[in-house]
Formats: structure tokens, C-alpha cells, sequence
């Protein structure tokens, strides 16, 4: 004999806590996901209906019948179902340097946080030569451990690495698809022209969003390539450059909703149970909650 968990479902959404304030939040009842963990869906909107972009899991906090609880998974999706499809693109030259080649490491997983488990992410890292740790589509864990081992390399082929990465963007399926690309701008080793590349960005039609790293970077260079792309160059690399990355990246996808997964045993002797959010916005709390019960229901072995 073995139990399975009976959800019944008491509301689909939550009403702010916070009336009357410029912010909404609206969540789903839990579902049961593979135990012992339960699955939520949050929308958060301004006074003007736009969704919040880019929360952080520093920001949200989740409580549950009273208790605090950690969750063990945050990611984005989008009530279209739209998938991203975003290559990392890597200058490792040595005019990047090993501390800025920590900050992207850092950077990169930060960005891919967000990311649903449905969207595609890759990885291509350059010097002198081009190489493509992570595919488009590879695994998030395999992603993040190979993100987590690149290292300095020497000279810099950044026009051929521009035009590599486009083709991998290509192959993708993903409805919003864009390159982000860490790099000082510099090119020393590259068959391509700056022209040939710039026409090749442009005949994709994807943006690219550049950001500068090293002690000497061509900002003129790498804003042209967010330019020419309907992109953006967010500068340096630091939490607000990359909080205005991740908005501008998913600003075009209509939905916007954060999934937070975290453990739940259930209770068969607590009928009701309460889930309460709590989201900082600005530096101002806002809260929902939803009530939901849970029912041990034994179920007999097949044969």
C-alpha cells in the first residue's frame, strides 16, 4: 500500500493584502508537484499593470500556516508559453582578465536564475579561438557547471565569435531569442570584418545585449552592436545593468508569472493550511495569501 497526495483545490487566486496600493499580487493555489514539494504561480503588477520584472529571490519571502519557508526553486514563465532562447557569449581573451572573468561567471548565473526550465540556454566562450561548452539546450545544471569552469585564455576573435553565436541562436525555437554578450569590445585575431559582422547581426534580427568588461573597453563598439540589433548596451557589469538586461530581454513576453516551488509534507490532521507571500517592491512589503487543503488518501498497489 501507498499514499499519493489528493489536492483540493479551495481558489484560484489571492487577493493583495496591501489594497488600495500600487501594487497587485495575485497567486495561484498550490499544486502538488514530485513530492514532498508544492508548486505556486505569483503575477505581480504596478499601478499601471506592468508586471514586476526581475524579482530576485532576496526579495520574496514564503510563509507557510505561519512558519517561514524556503523555496527551493524560483523561475519565470509566460501565460503564452513562450520560451526564451539566450547564448552567453564569453570574451576570455587576456585583455578581459581574471577578475572580470569571476564577475561573469557570477553574472551569468545570476541572469540564468530567472530562467524557466523550458527555456534554452548556451554558451559560447572566445580568444583566439571559439568554443561552445554549452549548446543550446543543454541541461541547466550541466550549464552552470560549465559557465562555473571558464577560464583566461589570450588574443580576441570577437567578430568570428559574434557571427558563430548567431548561427547557434539560429537553430533554436525559442519566440524571444537574443545573444548577451560579455566582452571588451577589443578584436585581434578574427577572419571577419567589423562591417561583415555587423551585417551579419542585422540580417538576423535578434537583439544583443552587450555588456563591458575588462580594464579597457570599446563602450563605442559594443553599444553599436545593441544598437544596430534593436539590443541594448547596459555597461559595466553590476546588479542594476543586469536587472535592466533581464527587463529589457522579457519586456516584448505578455504574462509574465514567477513559479516558486517549496516543500510540503501536507498534515492529515490540519484541514486548512495557508501559503502567504511577501514581495519587497521598492523597498515596501506587499503580501497575498491563499488557503488550500490537503487529504492523505491511501491507495492500493496495482498488479
Amino acid at each position: 500500500m501507498r499514499k499519493s497526495l489528493l489536492l483540493v483545490l479551495l481558489s484560484f487566486t489571492a487577493v493583495s493584502l496591501a489594497t488600495a496600493q500600487p501594487v497587485q499580487i495575485r497567486m495561484e493555489t498550490p499544486r502538488p508537484v514530485p513530492r514532498p514539494h508544492m508548486s505556486t504561480q505569483v503575477s505581480i503588477t504596478d499601478g499601471e499593470g506592468d508586471p514586476y520584472l526581475g524579482l530576485r529571490e532576496e526579495n520574496i519571502r514564503l510563509t507557510l500556516n505561519g512558519n517561514p519557508v524556503e523555496p527551493n526553486d524560483m523561475y519565470t514563465v509566460f501565460a503564452d508559453s513562450a520560451r526564451l532562447g539566450v547564448v552567453f557569449v564569453v570574451d576570455r581573451s587576456g585583455s578581459v582578465g581574471k577578475a572580470s572573468l569571476r564577475r561573469v561567471r557570477k553574472a551569468i548565473r545570476y541572469l540564468s536564475a530567472s530562467f524557466s526550465p523550458h527555456d534554452q540556454v548556451g554558451l559560447l566562450t572566445f580568444d583566439s579561438d571559439i568554443q561552445v561548452p554549452a549548446p543550446v539546450g543543454t541541461p541547466r545544471e550541466t550549464f552552470r557547471r560549465r559557465v562555473d569552469v571558464i577560464r583566461e585564455g589570450s588574443d580576441t576573435a570577437l567578430y568570428d565569435a559574434l557571427q558563430r553565436a548567431t548561427e547557434m541562436l539560429n537553430d533554436t525555437r525559442a519566440d524571444r531569442r537574443a545573444l548577451i554578450v560579455f566582452s571588451d569590445g577589443q578584436d585581434t585575431r578574427s577572419a571577419l570584418t567589423k562591417s561583415e559582422v555587423e551585417r551579419t547581426l542585422q540580417e538576423a534580427g535578434r537583439p544583443v545585449y552587450t555588456l563591458g568588461v575588462g580594464k579597457k573597453v570599446d563602450a563605442g563598439l559594443l553599444r553599436k552592436f545593441a544598437s544596430i540589433t534593436n539590443g541594448e548596451y547596459v555597461g559595466d557589469v553590476n546588479r542594476s545593468s543586469l536587472a535592466s538586461l533581464y527587463r529589457q530581454l522579457v519586456r516584448p513576453l505578455q504574462g509574465l508569472q514567477y513559479v516558486l516551488q517549496f516543500p510540503f509534507e501536507g498534515n492529515p490532521l490540519q484541514a486548512m493550511h495557508e501559503l502567504q507571500v511577501e514581495v519587497r517592491y521598492q523597498g515596501r512589503p506587499y503580501r497575498a495569501a491563499t488557503l488550500f487543503s490537503d487529504e492523505l488518501v491511501p491507495v492500493q498497489g496495482g498488479r
